[in-house]
Parts: structure tokens; C-alpha cells; sequence
């Protein structure tokens, strides 16, 4: 979410305008750190195997939608792992298993006992594995047709209480050319999980075996996803929340809890919708705009995330006239040093509010939406549902509650000589969790990202017309950062 950035002289003198705290947790921000919890950092121990394990908060409310919404892929995630160069497609079945052995959030289904919801670690299993050779057709379409079937494949809805819960599809394009599609339940993983542990560990395993090694060569692990989850429900201490609910009652009092966002048809209710039917639609910002937007951001001691955050809520304001709005973003959740290798689902959704009008400049929002953003991680312990709960704002059938759009975007993933890249960009599941949200991946190339959105409510003009102002709001800023909204 945040990348490493000198700091220039403008920035010492916006931090000469903080407080000792926030400059402290701008520091962090800056370094990419500040996605952590604030106090003592705590050893998590293993959890008593004779004990029935708890879900997490986050797995709690994926696996209470999942039960809302059966057989519904809102939550089935697809990733790309394009795998240039001659494949040993042995050796890649052998990296997958031994992730699944390594990784009991990988091998883990989700079941009901004494009328509570509990997780279950089964043994060790070959991950379901396919593999097509599509070079008969042109190849021109080879890709096409693969993106297609592993389109269709993540439609097949994933059974949480007997899963497995992954699956894992390979495509054959060229002599030196394949795709591996890797299709899961969010449950089990996450951003971070996909970008900075999944593709890094797949590729020493695989490069060991295919050298005809047996023995993984990856450091064990701290512990596992369980022993996570068990120690978040023991600490989950009530003071803490209490006094963190307490800056997110006072920062959510009386905000709109609706965004008014012009529909090209009306919302329907959830009764008339049970889908969360969606679509996608795909965008590049070229390495030159890209580039301006890094400069940016240092020039103003933000993040590059900060920069598109901002345009982006400048580009609600003038679509919706709201000069009072919220808007979500997330927390890695991994608040632990112990909890940064490990496989799984940690993340947590905050709330972003911004005040804007027609005098206020870019430069003044970037600020704004930078303070509040760093004093949201700072209380990021809430679990969002237990925010709503407390909160209790208007529920309109069909409509998320407190925030209807979202913002996120993926750091640069490692590099390779080989060739090996990962995204979430190339499949979609159709269907969509917010009315709007922008998933964006950080490239040398430049920027792409994707605005999923609900077909219930937009045509794919409308979307591509938004994308593009947007794109206008952020060629515009990046000349001059003093011109009002």
C-alpha cells in the first residue's frame, strides 16, 4: 500500500506541522510499515490441539456471507501466475502440495459444532490440478480461451465445510509459454498472502524440485493461521476495542453513511438480488503517468496510494455533489512480525471519510486524506462488522452498509529471472462485493488496475466513462496540486 520515499524538504516541513505521533506513524507509512498495531508486540503461542479452533473475525464475516449467499463466487478469487520459459509440470504440482503442507490455511475447511462455526485442519492432499494444451487454436486466442475456462472454473462455488478449497488450472500456450491459474476462497488468503508469500515460495519450491531435490528448502514456520486466530479471540480485549470504537464514533458521527453515485438503474433490493452480480473493467495508466504520480506523492510527502485515493475522491465529489463521504480501505491486519509469512486471511476493512468542497485544493486533501488514513491504522483493531454493529446505520436492502466503494492497491510483487509475474487482473468472477471498487497493481510498466462494479447498477459505458475522468483528474494533478477541487 505504501512504498519507500525519501523524505524531501516539503516534507519535513508538513511534518513540522504534526504531531510527535503522527509524525511517527507518518515515518512507518512511509516506509511501508505502518499497517501494524501500536502496542507491545506479543508472542502468539500454538493453540491447544485439544480445543475446537475459532475463526478469525475476518474469516467469521467471508464464511456468515458465504452462508448468506450459497454457491456465489463473490468471494472466489482467481490469480495469474504467467510462467514463461520451458515448465517442468511435475515439478510445479510437487510446489503446489508442498505449499498445501506447509500452509494449514490451505488445507483447512470450515464447520459448525455446538452451533458455532470452527475451523478444521485435514492432513496433507494433492491440490485439484488440470492441465489443457490449447496450441491447436491461433495464437492469437490461446490466451483468450485461456482466461475463458478459468473464468468459468471460478464460477464452480467452493463448499466451505468439506472443501478442498482451492484448485489449480494450467494452460499450455507455446512450447515456452503457460498460464496457471490458481482459484480459491478469500478465506484462505489474501493480497499479501498472493503477492509477497504465495509467488515467492512457489518459485524456490519449484526451482528445488525441478533440480530433482526432495526437501524443501523455506525456513518452518513461527506457526500457523490457527494459532492466529485463537490468539485474536483470547486477546480481543474489551478495554482496547472499547477505547478504539471510541476515535471511530467520534470520526463517523453523522456522516453520510450513503453514497449517491448517478445509477444507470435502480438499486435493487437484496431479496430481488441474491448474486452480487458484477463485472470488470480493466485499465492501464501509462509508465509515463505512472511516473508523475510516484514524483508526486514525494513532492508531497504522501503515498502513491494517497495520490490515487484523493483523485479518487475528487472524482466522487464531482459525481455525486457530497462534500461528506466514506470510502473503504484495508488493513493487512498482520500486526505480528510472526504473522508476515504465513498463508491466509488477516485483512481488515477501514473507513475512509473526506470533507471536501469546490475551495478546497488538492494539495489540502492529500493531507487530509493522509491524516485521517494513518489515524484509521491506528485504531485498525476494530473488526469492521463489529464497527457496523455498533454503529448501526440505515440499512438499505441491496447496499453495503457505511461504505458502497473501495480503493486498493498492490505493491510491486518480487521479481524474477525467469520471468515468473502474478496478477489478479486477468479473471473475473462476475460478481461484485461493492457497488464500486478499484483493485490496482503497481508495475515497472506502469499502473493497471480493474473498477468491478454491479451490473445491477451500471452499464460498462458508464464504468469506462468514470475510469476515464478519473484518469483526467489525476493528469491534472500531477501539473498542479494548488488548483481547487
Amino acid at each position: 500500500m505504501s512504498h519507500d520515499i525519501a523524505q524531501s524538504n516539503s516534507e519535513k516541513q508538513q511534518d513540522a506541522e504534526l504531531s510527535a505521533a503522527k509524525r511517527a506513524l507518518l515515518n512507518k507509512y512511509r516506509k511501508g510499515t505502518a499497517v501494524r498495531r501500536t502496542q507491545t508486540q506479543d508472542v502468539i503461542p500454538a493453540h491447544d490441539p485439544d480445543q475446537a479452533v475459532p475463526l478469525s473475525f475476518g474469516q467469521q464475516q467471508l464464511w456468515l456471507l458465504d452462508q448468506l449467499l450459497p454457491g456465489v463466487p463473490t468471494y472466489t478469487e482467481c490469480a495469474t501466475v504467467y510462467l514463461p520459459g520451458l515448465l517442468n509440470v511435475s515439478a510445479l504440482q510437487q510446489a503446489l502440495d508442498e505449499l498445501v503442507q506447509r500452509h494449514e490455511a490451505w488445507r483447512t475447511n470450515f464447520v459448525v459444532e455446538n452451533d458455532e462455526p470452527v475451523q478444521k485442519v485435514n492432513p496433507p492432499f494433492s491440490v485439484p490440478f488440470s492441465y489443457q494444451d490449447v496450441r491447436s487454436l491461433p495464437e492469437s486466442e490461446r490466451e483468450q480461451e485461456a482466461v475463458r475456462l478459468a473464468a468459468q472454473n471460478a464460477q464452480e462455488p467452493f463448499d466451505l465445510a468439506n472443501g478442498p478449497l482451492l484448485r489449480a488450472l494450467l494452460f499450455q500456450l507455446d512450447e515456452q509459454e503457460h498460464r496457471l491459474f490458481i482459484v480459491l476462497h478469500h478465506i484462505i488468503f489474501d493480497g499479501v498472502s498472493l503477492y509477497q508469500i504465495f509467488l515467492p515460495e512457489l518459485y524456490t519450491l519449484y526451482t528445488t524440485f525441478e533440480k530433482g531435490e526432495t526437501t524443501s528448502p523455506l525456513a518452518p514456520l513461527p506457526l500457523q493461521y490457527a494459532d492466529f486466530a485463537a490468539w485474536q479471540r483470547r486477546t480481543f480485549s474489551q478495554q482496547e476495542i472499547e477505547r478504539q470504537l471510541s476515535y471511530w464514533k467520534t470520526q463517523l458521527q453523522d456522516a453520510p453513511t450513503q453514497l449517491n453515485l448517478p445509477v444507470d438503474h435502480p438499486r435493487p433490493t437484496r431479496l430481488h438480488n441474491p448474486t452480487n452480480r458484477g463485472a470488470a473493467y480493466n485499465f492501464t495508466f501509462s509508465r509515463d503517468l505512472t511516473e508523475e504520480l510516484r514524483a508526486l506523492s514525494q513532492r508531497e510527502g504522501v503515498s502513491l496510494y494517497t495520490v490515487l485515493v484523493s483523485a479518487f475522491q475528487t472524482l466522487l465529489y464531482r459525481y455525486t455533489g457530497q462534500n461528506d463521504m466514506l470510502t473503504g480501505f484495508v488493513s493487512d491486519g498482520r500486526t505480528q512480525p510472526s504473522l508476515r509469512p504465513l498463508l491466509g486471511y488477516f485483512l481488515n476493512t477501514l473507513v475512509l471519510r473526506a470533507k471536501v468542497s469546490d475551495s478546497l485544493t488538492f494539495r489540502e486533501l492529500l493531507r487530509q486524506t493522509r491524516d485521517t488514513m494513518l489515524e484509521a491504522i491506528a485504531h485498525q483493531d476494530v473488526p469492521f462488522e463489529y464497527l457496523v454493529k455498533e454503529l448501526h446505520p440505515e440499512r438499505i436492502p441491496g447496499q453495503n452498509p457505511l461504505i458502497q466503494t473501495s480503493v486498493s492497491l498492490v505493491p510491486p510483487p518480487p521479481t524474477y529471472e525467469s520471468g515468473w509475474t502474478v496478477t489478479q487482473m486477468d479473471v473475473s468472477t462476475r460478481s461484485a462485493k461493492f457497488d464500486v471498487a478499484i483493485e490496482l497493481d503497481d508495475r515497472p510498466e506502469g499502473l493497471t488496475g480493474r473498477y468491478e462494479y454491479s451490473t445491477d447498477l451500471f452499464e460498462a459505458s458508464t464504468i469506462e466513462r468514470m475510469v476515464h475522468h478519473w484518469q483526467h483528474i489525476l493528469e491534472s494533478v500531477v501539473q498542479d496540486t494548488t488548483q481547487p477541487l
